[in-house]
């Protein structure tokens, strides 16, 4: 170091400034290459940042218009759009045949893209009312243990309904409507999705509503006969072997069920009291007389023993009882 100094101070002015404006070019030149250098390597990765950015693209379901919530989605309400792959929300659907026939679950603006979280993609998801078929409705009716198959109608089966009416000294049951959805019985909802594959065989306790699908005019048919009688279920099994049958009616009355209790004597007690001859009877303990044989009989030997005794034989012992 010392002998560049003894160096540079022996050299003439003219020189020092001549070797200074070489080293300060020399410096500039190598600052200009270094920079040069830094900012084409930054120009190469924004180009290949771009170039993979632009490559890494996918297509993702979008609104066409403003969809309303439970709106079905057809097909003219969406398109397919290209968009970056880091720009697509969690559960954005990619393919317009995941979401046809679906309903919205919330308002979607037009150029929204579409997820899983803004659509119905399964109709259990919509709660009670998404297990009610989309042409009927949900009607309630009350229900105990006899007329509620004792609990044993699940949600997700199906049921037959009986009315029955009561009038006078008359009952009439009728089927009233055949092969219905039980929706729910006593607010409780079945986990499955309405096809009666329900496992579960413990009864439901103290059953009291029973809510079932039925179309309008079905409907209004139970509401009126509800009004009429008691309705009663009867559970269907679980592969019936006709689904539906002739619809009948029966009727029982009052009158109609004494008259069957009534045992009528049989006819061969009358026969026999007409066909009584005492004449030819060795075991008559008393003396009568020849007597005809017609309808009076009976009351004439009545009459000519009313002063006399007849044995009564017991096992074996024998009683004399006055007449």
């Amino acid at each position: 170091m010392s002998k560049l100094l003894n160096f540079l101070n022996d050299m003439p002015p003219r020189q020092i400034l001549i070797l200074s404006g070489g080293v300060a070019v020399a410096m500039f030149a190598v600052i200009f290459f270094a920079l040069t250098f830094l900012t084409d390597s930054k120009k190469a990765e924004e180009e290949i940042t771009v170039n993979n950015s632009v490559s890494e693209m996918t297509n993702v379901v979008t609104a066409v218009s403003d969809i309303s919530p439970r709106t079905m989605i057809k097909e003219n309400m969406v398109k397919l759009k290209e968009v970056p792959i880091d720009m697509i929300p969690e559960g954005a659907v990619t393919n317009v045949s995941e979401i046809l026939n679906t309903s919205a679950k919330v308002a979607i603006f037009a150029g929204d893209i579409l997820t899983d979280h803004k659509i119905y993609k399964n109709m259990d998801q919509a709660g009670f009312v998404g297990s009610i078929p989309p042409n009927c409705r949900a009607v309630s009716i009350d229900v105990n243990s006899v007329t509620g198959v004792d609990g044993f109608a699940k949600p997700g089966d199906y049921v037959d309904l009986l009315l029955v009416e009561k009038n006078n000294k008359t009952v009439i049951t009728n089927v009233l409507l055949q092969n219905i959805l039980l929706l729910s019985i006593n607010q409780n909802m079945s986990d499955s999705k309405g096809d009666g594959e329900n496992s579960n065989t413990t009864a439901i306790d103290n059953p009291s509503i029973a809510t079932l699908a039925l179309k309008p005019d079905e409907a209004m048919q139970l509401i009126s006969a509800t009004k009429l009688g008691e309705i009663y279920l009867m559970l269907r099994p679980f592969k019936p072997t006709d689904m539906y049958v002739d619809e009948f009616e029966y009727i029982a009355t009052a009158s109609s069920a004494v008259q069957n209790s009534v045992e009528t004597p049989p006819p061969q007690a009358a026969s026999s009291i007409q066909n009584f001859n005492p004449a030819v009877n060795s075991n008559v303990p008393f003396p009568v007389t020849n007597l005809p044989v017609n309808s009076n009989t009976a009351a004439n030997v009545k009459n000519n023993v009313s002063t006399s005794r007849i044995e009564i034989i017991q096992g074996d012992k024998v009683s004399q009882n006055a007449k």
